[in-house]
């Protein structure tokens, strides 16, 4: 059986998650620039993220977009993406 992923709501292009709660950076290429000043394009391949666990012991992810951080728990973002609450992810 094959894995469902959808593209996260907000984070399109950058993140799909799938029905069982993992989280995967979408293969890209940023622009970068080195400490000379010199700009260059970086490939980002596609990955599996790891989840963190906050202080209450709910799983969630580091989500980044334009040079932000939040931290998103994964039953939101099931909820979000599949538009259904899934339940407890282990």
């Amino acid at each position: 059986m094959e894995t469902e992923f959808r593209p996260v709501p907000g984070y399109e292009g950058l993140y799909e998650l799938s029905r069982d709660g993992r989280l995967f950076a979408v293969e890209r290429k940023i622009l970068q620039v080195d400490t000379v000043g010199r700009k260059f394009f970086k490939t980002i391949k596609r990955h599996e993220k790891a989840a963190t666990v906050n202080g209450r012991g709910y799983r969630g992810f580091n989500l980044h977009k334009n040079n932000k951080q939040t931290c998103r728990l994964i039953s939101t973002l099931l909820r979000e993406t599949f538009g259904e609450n899934i339940g407890s992810v282990t």
